[in-house]
């Protein structure tokens, strides 16, 4: 087997379950998106309606209650994750891996060990502490920024480019 180009170790703690679902649930293009286009139809919704107060409540209700739910879903997320990684490690530091090869990434963790091949990778976004790998399928390999033992976060980002990965930052 050749050698990884980029290596990337650190402990999965409560604060990286936080950022990876903030970012998940909020912050992400598709999310962010998402959450500047819905309040804008509802105002154009409203602004459409405007005689029919009826049908602006149910309007507002409607969105309230959807955004109500997405951030439940995204703190039950976080009260899932968390006790599932400690429960994995057997109470010890859950330590993900990462080892970037010319073709593929493997992750290494308490919960086994998987690859995916880079033809698979979809897109990529960098945040100011991470760097979000996602593939085809939308699963998501998390690096962080500051804990690369070999290789740095800036190289690796243009490693992804030169493969034809978008980067969104």
């Amino acid at each position: 087997m050749n050698e990884p180009l980029y290596i990337n170790s650190f402990i999965c703690e409560e604060s990286t379950t936080k950022a990876y679902y903030t970012h998940f649930y909020f912050t992400s293009s598709k999310n962010k998106t998402m959450h500047i286009l819905t309040p804008i139809l509802l105002v154009l919704c409203i602004l459409s309606t405007i005689p029919n107060l009826t049908f602006i409540y149910i309007c507002l209700g409607a969105y309230l209650f959807l955004y109500i739910c997405f951030c439940l879903s995204y703190r039950r997320a976080i009260k899932t994750d968390i006790p599932r990684n400690k429960e994995i490690s057997n109470g010890a530091p859950y330590i993900k891996e990462l080892l970037v090869f010319d073709d593929k990434i493997i992750q290494n963790s308490p919960n086994g060990s998987m690859s995916i091949w880079m033809e698979n990778i979809k897109e990529a976004e960098a945040t100011k502490n991470y760097i979000y790998v996602v593939t085809k399928s939308n699963f998501c390999f998390s690096f962080k920024k500051d804990s690369f033992t070999l290789g740095n976060a800036e190289d690796f980002i243009e490693f992804l480019k030169s493969k034809g990965i978008k980067v969104q930052k």
